[in-house]
């Protein structure tokens, strides 16, 4: 609404309506968030809806001046752009110069806060992204903890079953040689027996 009537009184409040324009449409669409955001919505969600419910109230004030301001010199939020620009153009001719200076002012104020909470914004949304890459992160890292730990696990079971097949190998060879030994100490008095048969 503004735009349309200072331009037909030719205020020259291009520039101010153009910024505004701009970043009406650059806050309505923030940093674009990565496909990591999702991991963590049911988390961060409140937390940035909260954050930006917090910087939105910041251009409240702002926005209410340019309303106020704006019903001075005849313009409403039932303005609409149907209504032919002589209108507009013979209401802003009654009204003071003063009065609209104080609508382009506020309106000017108002873009400023808008470039500032834009960038507010886009800093919310890149420490959103920040923290769900350290959560992908944690989560990998957490993984490849279990898989080592699994693989640790299996290692021992491993370890065991092989020592306990070396000590069944260590007692049997010990059963083995002992037997030997007796062999061996039968057969030598067999053979010292034979000469005085």
């Amino acid at each position: 609404m503004v735009t349309t009537a200072t331009e037909a009184a030719g205020l020259g409040s291009t520039s101010a309506s153009g910024k505004a324009s701009t970043m009406m449409s650059s806050s309505s669409k923030p940093t674009t968030r990565s496909p990591q955001v999702s991991i963590m919505t049911n988390h961060l969600d409140p937390v940035i809806k909260r954050k930006v419910k917090h910087l939105l109230s910041k251009t409240s004030g702002g926005r209410t001046q340019v309303l106020e301001s704006l019903q001075e010199i005849g313009i409403t939020t039932t303005t609409t752009s149907s209504e032919s620009s002589s209108d507009l153009k013979s209401a802003l001719e009654r009204t003071s110069a003063k009065s609209v200076a104080r609508v382009l002012y506020d309106s000017e104020r108002l873009v400023r806060d808008l470039e500032r909470l834009d960038e507010d914004l886009r800093q919310v949304y890149e420490l959103a992204d920040s923290l769900d890459q350290a959560v992908v992160s944690a989560r990998a890292e957490s993984e490849h903890m279990l898989a080592d730990r699994s693989r640790l696990l299996e290692s021992e079971r491993r370890a065991k079953e092989q020592a306990e097949v070396l000590k069944a190998f260590n007692d049997l060879f010990s059963v083995s040689e002992e037997h030997l030994a007796a062999l061996e100490r039968a057969g030598g008095g067999g053979s010292a027996q034979d000469p005085a048969q």
